[in-house]
């Protein structure tokens, strides 16, 4: 976490989740329970506190019911109340978040945790931000920046 900065992600990867070959992109398999992964990673972040994370899921997890794939539910919740207190956004397909991920590869770190999760659509991707910094100071900054 003290390398991670304003614009580096990590993605808790479920086991179908895809390696790239891009320069930027690492991937690390770990035999770790996503939940768990997801945990770690945000304990961390407020431990160091220079970062602020932002929680993405893809947007295909919330179209799988139970009845389709069992414990899907469950894992949603889990994730939802792991990520209480922080921004969470579900408004992206995996192809979006996939496209996302190797534009901010270029010229950011990502860093990916493959875990042994069988859940399709269930990657947690991390978004991170400045953590002493609010939204609203940032684009007070943009705007006199503009004039």
């Amino acid at each position: 976490m003290p390398h991670m900065g304003n614009g580096n992600w990590i993605v808790i990867a479920d086991a179908s989740f895809p390696k790239s070959t891009h320069p930027g992109w690492k991937t690390v398999p770990m035999g770790i329970d996503p939940l768990e992964a997801l945990r770690d990673v945000l304990a961390s972040a407020k431990a160091y506190g220079h970062v602020k994370p932002t929680v993405w899921l893809e947007r295909e997890v919330f179209a799988i019911n139970d009845g389709e794939l069992a414990s899907i539910n469950e894992f949603r919740e889990s994730v939802e109340t792991l990520s209480a207190n922080l921004y969470m956004d579900a408004s992206l397909t995996e192809a979006q978040l996939m496209t996302r991920l190797r534009e901010v590869a270029m010229h950011h770190r990502v860093i990916v945790i493959k875990t042994p999760n069988p859940l399709p659509y269930s990657s947690i991707f991390i978004q991170f931000t400045r953590g002493n910094w609010s939204p609203e100071q940032e684009a007070a900054v943009r705007a006199r920046l503009a004039q």
